[in-house]
């Protein structure tokens, strides 16, 4: 396969001459022009491994644009400075699901090795991807708040929460509105937002943060009923003061009065690691489904926050549930995940949809019954 890179990165463009399924042409371009030189130059090229790392010329989705209009067929693989959802949406949008970031590309290298892997490479790939998911933590721990003991009781929860966790842009809201509507077929059940930094359930669901009859003084007025047995509460952040210094023993008076009213609640929690009120919601919840984009750059993201639920926050490991969110040809090998994840239950996968962040009320996915049947698993045992 003949390819060009561009990522602003040399050692990129060497490594990959070594690699005997690429023939790379030229040494690594270092602006954006000259890639769209070579391309009209080089019409045989197959492929085009770059970044939003080099000298700006244009708009990084423009470059990819101009790419296309080329070469329609080109295969490109994309290394980005660091997380950008608007980029990586366009990119999604245009087929384009290879993105990597820039401060870890041995995950590019990695991946290489899934193509097809014997038993024994499998084994070995695993340890490698082992040693890279658990190297060197680029988080570090959060020091806890102090809290009072008798506030938090000891592996208590309410039979009847589940939450939905995970790294940003994995899918959480959209999943757990899926799963509460899943829910409300037969149960009555609330849906509530506690990212009180990047809310999004009401918009997603186009609905007013409060309700008419809305009264501060009264959590259940702050209720919206959105459809039939589907109720939601966006607004429970009004009834905190201040979230950096949550008066827990209210938030847990609210959801002991909340599970009285309903059969299951439901809670999209913050993507933010030093969310402190993360802590409590998982300590009282029964269940806690935790979404993974099954590529390479998202897995180590996802085990850093893995690891600190079940570290930091000292939650039972059983509570949770794997699901692997946004599937799509590109993932990582079922077998490596499997092995990786060996010891946690997993429920299932379920596929990348183009209009996954633009449909809610219709069928997302191609087959309902794929998805509904990975929800029914989680509230088994319930």
């Amino acid at each position: 396969m003949k390819i060009i890179t561009a990522t602003g990165i040399p050692e990129i463009n060497e490594r990959l001459k070594k690699e005997t399924n690429f023939e790379v042409i030229g040494k690594d371009v270092q602006y954006q022009e000259g890639i769209l030189e070579i391309l009209e130059e080089k019409r045989d090229i197959e492929g085009v491994i770059l970044s939003n790392n080099l000298i700006i010329e244009m708009e990084f989705n423009l470059l990819i644009s101009r790419i296309l209009e080329i070469n329609k067929d080109i295969e490109i693989v994309v290394f980005l400075k660091e997380k950008d959802d608007k980029i990586e949406i366009f990119l999604n949008s245009n087929e384009i699901y290879k993105i990597y970031y820039l401060d870890n590309y041995e995950m590019f290298f990695l991946g290489l090795k899934n193509k097809e892997m014997s038993n024994k490479d499998i084994k070995k790939n695993i340890e490698d991807f082992k040693k890279i998911i658990y190297q060197e933590r680029t988080i570090d721990r959060i020091e806890k708040e102090p809290i009072n003991k008798e506030k938090k009781k000891e592996n208590f929860y309410i039979n009847n929460i589940i939450s939905f966790s995970g790294s940003y842009g994995v899918g959480k809201s959209i999943t757990s509105i899926l799963f509460s509507k899943y829910m409300s077929k037969k149960d009555k059940v609330l849906l509530i937002d506690c990212d009180f930094i990047n809310k999004s359930i009401n918009t997603i669901l186009g609905i007013s943060k409060h309700p008419k009859n809305y009264d501060k003084d009264r959590i259940l007025s702050a209720i919206t009923k959105y459809h039939n047995n589907f109720y939601v509460l966006s607004s429970l952040d009004n009834f905190i003061n201040n979230y950096e210094f949550i008066d827990y023993s209210f938030f847990i008076s609210c959801l002991e009065e909340l599970k009285n009213e309903f059969d299951f609640i439901i809670i999209d929690t913050s993507s933010d690691l030093t969310s402190k009120i993360n802590n409590f919601i998982y300590s009282y919840s029964s269940k806690i489904v935790f979404l993974i984009e099954p590529n390479l750059s998202e897995v180590k993201k996802a085990n850093t926050y893995l690891e600190k639920i079940i570290k930091d926050y000292e939650i039972q490991e059983e509570k949770i549930n794997i699901i692997f969110n946004k599937a799509n040809k590109y993932k990582i090998n079922e077998r490596v995940l499997n092995e990786i994840y060996s010891e946690k239950r997993i429920i299932g996968e379920i596929d990348y949809s183009e209009k996954y962040n633009l449909i809610i009320n219709k069928n997302i996915f191609k087959d309902k019954d794929d998805y509904e049947k990975i929800f029914q698993k989680v509230i088994e045992g319930v």
